[in-house]
């Protein structure tokens, strides 16, 4: 696994503005499916959790 540099907080790394990362996150077809209870309620437990 490489090292992550460290970047100062709220930085996104130059990955996140790749053109063609749209095309990939479509590609899996995860977006725009119906709701899932159980990862629903897992992600509302993190944010309880963590307050992020």
């Amino acid at each position: 696994m490489a090292a992550e540099t460290s970047r100062p907080a709220g930085e996104l790394p130059p990955a996140v503005f790749d053109p063609a990362r749209p095309a990939a996150v479509a590609d899996t077809d995860l977006l725009d499916t119906v709701p899932e209870g159980t990862f629903d309620d897992l992600a509302q437990l993190a944010l309880a959790i963590t307050g992020a």
